[in-house]
């Protein structure tokens, strides 16, 4: 009985190479019912550039597109060359219009729906029956572009093929059928919400390394394979910005009690790294460490100038933040009668139109400025460590005393002692996740 649900990332359809990983490992497992797949590796990126350019700029970023996808038309002689170009003729039809977040949804989808459309093809020509499923027929959604939420009852009023299927990660509709998208690694969430409509078996995560690491390995050679972890070790991890797996996968994965195995495309014989979903699993008594980067963080500082009363300067600040659905999950606060709030915001987990309506949006900035000094820092990194027991703030200083302290913007020291973060500028964040492995973790 076809009952396992598949995610292959970005890596993992890049290349015709790949691809054909992809379509052995499908075909050596006959009890694969859906694969989910992200966008061709660095598309979704060149998507991205496209809705920041300047409209001169375009049409040199749709070439760059088609050129990655004709390619893999061809080295695959998948013969599809015309839908391709159908689906990129998309871009062209809104070059030249504004841009809000309903479009940029739209923009960004496109990927995924080239990425499913190329290995449907390639599957049914190497004699796997695979039937292409449209994501927005099934994942519907509310409005919040960029970060939409969606409905599970939706899901599973939907009747999934019985034999293989493959959709797009990532990519889903709101009621009104525009097209929206779950946010960063939406594609976890995907495969993960159609497992537990479908009871799957098991949920498996393809990527390009063999599971989850102590640290990146493409920016560190000490890292070190984590075989087994738990689903509340893995959320930390995830939230804080471990890509293996995104944090909202695993909710589904819980509730239906489905276990997760993070494997490589690239070695499929390796076992992987186990995330065991059992909600007693966790163990207090672990040393588990790891390190994580967040990227392209933003850092917002709100000041007491008006020497308002502490209560009424919290008040104001914080009203403004639930009013607009801001949420942010590091704050520190300084000062008694100068009072500073400081706090974190993650762009891409938060939403276009949330985010824009804090830091884009003059009005609010001018309300926040009638009674503080507002500062915003861009394009920072959070590095964290994450384990049960970890080192103190003091000896985490000692560690980093090397660190230009104009680089650390920002400290922040878990109450539990299982996690401790450090925003850093962008020319320094390497080095002190390196510096941190090396010597909390070792080789």
């Amino acid at each position: 009985m076809r009952n396992i649900i598949v995610k292959f990332g970005g890596t993992s359809v890049g290349t015709d190479y790949s691809i054909r990983k992809v379509c052995k490992i499908i075909l050596n497992n006959n009890s694969i019912r859906g694969v989910v797949v992200s966008a061709v590796g660095g598309v979704t990126n060149l998507l991205v550039e496209f809705c920041k350019s300047k409209n001169h700029l375009k049409d040199d970023i749709i070439k760059k597109i088609l050129e990655i996808h004709m390619e893999l038309n061809k080295s695959l002689d998948l013969n599809i060359g015309d839908q391709i170009i159908h689906t990129i003729n998309r871009l062209h039809k809104i070059k030249n219009k504004e841009l809000n977040n309903k479009i940029k949804d739209h923009i960004l989808s496109l990927g995924e729906d080239l990425s499913s459309l190329i290995l449907t093809k390639f599957l049914n020509n190497s004699g796997i029956e695979a039937q292409h499923v449209d994501s927005r027929s099934f994942i519907i959604t509310d409005n919040t572009y960029g970060a939409a939420k969606p409905y599970l009852e939706r899901i599973k009023e939907y009747n999934f093929p019985n034999n293989i299927f493959v959709t797009q990660g990532f990519v889903g509709s709101t009621i009104d059928n525009n097209t929206s998208t779950l946010g960063r690694g939406g594609s976890d969430f995907s495969a993960a919400l159609i497992a537990e409509v479908l009871n799957a078996s098991e949920l498996l995560i393809y990527t390009d390394v063999p599971g989850v690491y102590t640290i990146d390995p493409n920016i560190c050679n000490q890292a070190m394979l984590i075989p087994k972890i738990n689903f509340q070790e893995m959320t930390r991890m995830a939230n804080l910005g471990a890509k293996i797996l995104h944090p909202s996968t695993i909710s589904p994965c819980v509730r239906a009690k489905i276990p997760v195995r993070i494997m490589s495309t690239f070695e499929p014989n390796r076992p992987g790294t186990f995330v065991n979903i059992e909600k007693d699993s966790f163990d207090y008594n672990r040393e588990l460490n790891a390190i994580t980067i967040r990227k392209n963080q933003i850092l917002i500082t709100i000041k007491n100038t008006k020497i308002m009363s502490i209560y009424n300067f919290l008040l104001n600040t914080f009203n403004i933040l639930v009013k607009l659905r801001i949420t942010t999950d590091l704050v520190a606060i300084t000062g008694f009668n100068n009072l500073n709030i400081s706090f974190i915001i993650d762009p891409v987990s938060t939403g276009y139109a949330k985010l824009n309506n804090l830091i884009r949006n003059e009005e609010i900035i001018c309300n926040l400025n009638s009674f503080a000094e507002v500062t915003i820092e861009e394009n920072l990194h959070l590095v964290s460590i994450i384990g049960n027991k970890i080192e103190s703030g003091i000896s985490i200083q000692k560690i980093l005393e090397d660190v230009e302290s104009k680089n650390i913007r920002f400290v922040s020291y878990g109450t539990n002692n299982s996690t401790s973060s450090i925003l850093v500028t962008e020319d320094s964040v390497i080095n002190v996740a390196r510096t941190l492995h090396s010597k909390l973790i070792g080789t």
